[in-house]
């Protein structure tokens, strides 16, 4: 059964107040929706916070789930709408985190990687909204701009315009190295 039956058949059930299809969902896209979540700034303390977030809104929001797309680009759209949310309450940019290192690399393999991941991480910072979510959802998730366009409710060139300007933008960034802490 492919990923898209499988959750067409579990939401189904859910719809129907079935408990065990609902932590089914959760069980099967949380891990993914912590990595967007992280990967579009949220820091390691929110993620949790930021899930339940989500899945209550999954919760409320089920029976206006049409099925058109997959139920993760939806789940991610949520996510997006949740996480925007949040930076309006906050009225503070959301940083991207660092990449997680691998352990077994020498200490000075570990430093280069920690300081490109931190340029990368204060360059992505320097991008509008708009841009890093085009840009992390396009290439860091890899998704067409097609999907991304239903989870950012915009048309599907302007993500790709973002997608490219953000691309172009954060080449600017890097090269010249003006990304001061």
């Amino acid at each position: 059964m492919s990923e898209r039956a499988r959750d067409e058949e579990v939401v189904r059930r859910a719809r129907a107040g079935d408990r065990q299809a609902f932590g089914e969902l959760l069980g099967e896209h949380l891990p993914g929706l912590r990595a967007f979540l992280f990967r579009m700034g949220a820091e390691d303390a929110d993620l949790d916070d930021l899930a339940q977030e989500v899945f209550v809104a999954v919760i409320r929001g089920l029976k206006d789930f049409r099925g058109a797309g997959r139920f993760s680009t939806w789940l991610l759209g949520i996510a997006v709408n949740v996480l925007r949310r949040r930076r309006r309450v906050r009225e503070a940019p959301l940083e991207v985190a660092r990449p997680e290192v691998d352990p077994a690399p020498g200490p000075l393999d570990v430093a280069v990687r920690q300081e490109q991941g931190d340029l990368l991480r204060r360059a992505l910072g320097r991008l509008s909204p708009p841009l890093r979510e085009a840009f992390v959802l396009c290439d860091v998730q890899g998704m067409g701009a097609a999907e991304a366009a239903l989870i950012l409710a915009a048309p599907e060139g302007t993500v790709r315009r973002r997608a490219h300007d953000a691309r172009e933008r954060l080449r600017a960034l890097l090269a010249a190295r003006e990304l001061t802490p």
